[in-house]
């Protein structure tokens, strides 16, 4: 393992590896928001060029940077996969060598857009339920007149973009695929100034 964020955590000594990280923030249902709790995995193989197994690491209810998958998972991966190369007895294919100090590592690139940590962005699914609580609260409002929102989900970016276009209605865009969330719901009354989110995902 040459590169990556995991490279340190997940090195095995006299062994090519290869892997990947990841992590996701667990959504709390019941409050409609992001937890700082995480599922943190990683998934690596060794040796690279003839791999012997696969080992897939997967710890549910971490926090922190620790609790990252570089952080949390790689370690994990190392020492099962370290095992597992000795009692396997398979063939070195690195030379002893001392390693080189690793620097701190950051949260892996891949991972900030599905835990969405580190980028000072919010998050698109937890502004999703907070734009939901908001058009909840307006129900309780007296009604106003205005187009109602049609059903999103499941269809194509292009087809939302059309049926959006024929009734006028404002719409934000956030991913690719298809649609798979949206705010405010299907036949909420959308009030003036208001913006239906659309959330795509493959």
């Amino acid at each position: 393992m040459l590169r990556g964020t995991a490279r340190g955590r997940a090195r095995i000594d006299g062994y090519t590896s290869g892997g990947k990280t990841g992590t996701a923030q667990i959504f709390d249902v019941k409050a409609h928001r992001y937890t700082h709790q995480y599922n943190a995995s990683f998934m690596g193989f060794a040796p690279v060029t003839n791999p012997a197994f696969i080992v897939v690491v997967t710890l549910n209810g971490t926090s922190g940077n620790a609790g990252m998958g570089a952080g949390a998972a790689a370690p994990v991966f190392k020492a099962v996969a370290t095992e597992t190369l000795r009692v396997m007895d398979v063939p070195r294919d690195l030379p002893d060598i001392t390693p080189e100090p690793e620097p701190d590592t950051l949260p892996d690139a891949d991972d900030l857009p599905i835990a969405d940590l580190g980028s000072g962005a919010p998050n698109v699914m937890e502004e999703l339920a907070g734009q939901q609580n908001a058009s909840d609260a307006a129900h309780d409002a007296p009604a106003e007149a205005g187009p109602k929102v049609p059903n999103f989900r499941g269809k194509t970016m292009r087809a939302v973009v059309e049926e959006a276009s024929a009734i006028g209605l404002p719409v934000l865009l956030d991913g690719s695929g298809v649609a798979r969330a949206q705010i405010p719901a299907p036949g909420t009354v959308l009030h003036a100034g208001e913006r239906v989110r659309v959330q795509f995902a493959r």
